[in-house]
């Protein structure tokens, strides 16, 4: 079922799902209030816990939008393989446009690694007001797509601590690799969730191929020509997504 046209679409947040009802405040409540003009007794969209509902508004405060939830539509766009991207940090802007196109893909969770190369460019001593707007992001990119669920965007952590709380294995994508994702990932079926590393401007080192290799993941290349970090890792997930029949 999709979601009811025209209804304005807005994510739910555990603390907003209890006993059945939704609270909606910060830049959601500007948005119903001062652009959308919302009234007490409107119907909007709600999404969360992979679920669509439809929600009533009830009562419109200062600086809160507060209502109730009807029964849940049931319908699924969240996909049954739990993708999780390893997107190698360099200039960090570039994680924008990942973290939109990776969202709207189906991705489950972005991990920003830190690697050798991510460090020829300045990182700041804390990532919280990057991470802030890469969540926003990603919340703005699941409303926009249908989907009823927010990825989650992890704090960039150096590529070994990804990966050991990875409990996985996966494919990384490294320049050096003759295989191509096509014949990597023909023998490859995994159990409900996969990895993909895609290195910052400059790849991976070998050294952290070998680590990649080590911790159950299948180095493949994305073809001849080379691509911006950013791109390759919009690639990735759509590639992963289109061959295990999640897109497409």
């Amino acid at each position: 079922m999709r979601p009811m046209p025209g209804l304005p679409r807005f994510p739910l947040t555990l603390t907003s799902r209890k006993q059945g009802i939704f609270r909606l405040a910060g830049s959601d409540y500007h948005h119903l209030v001062h652009v959308l003009r919302i009234k007490e007794g409107d119907r909007i969209s709600l999404f969360g816990d992979s679920l669509e509902y439809t929600g009533i508004v009830d009562r419109i405060g200062t600086d809160i939008v507060e209502g109730h939830l009807e029964e849940a539509t049931g319908r699924r766009t969240e996909p049954l393989l739990q993708i999780t991207l390893f997107q190698g940090v360099g200039k960090l802007d570039k994680i924008d446009l990942v973290v939109q196109k990776a969202t709207e893909l189906g991705v489950a969770k972005i991990a920003p690694v830190i690697t050798e190369y991510s460090r020829s460019h300045p990182l700041p001593p804390d990532f919280s007001n990057k991470v802030t707007r890469w969540r926003k992001i990603a919340a703005e990119a699941a409303k926009q797509s249908g989907r009823t669920a927010t990825p989650e965007i992890v704090s960039p952590m150096p590529l070994e601590t990804a990966l050991r709380e990875f409990s996985g294995g996966g494919i990384f994508f490294w320049e050096n690799e003759a295989a191509t994702f096509r014949e990597v990932v023909k023998g490859l079926v995994p159990a409900g969730s996969l990895g993909l590393i895609v290195g910052p401007e400059g790849g991976l080192t070998e050294a952290e191929a070998k680590m990649a290799a080590g911790h159950g993941f299948i180095a493949a290349s994305l073809g001849p020509r080379i691509l911006r970090t950013e791109t390759a890792g919009i690639v990735a997930v759509a590639l992963a997504a289109y061959h295990y029949g999640e897109l497409g």
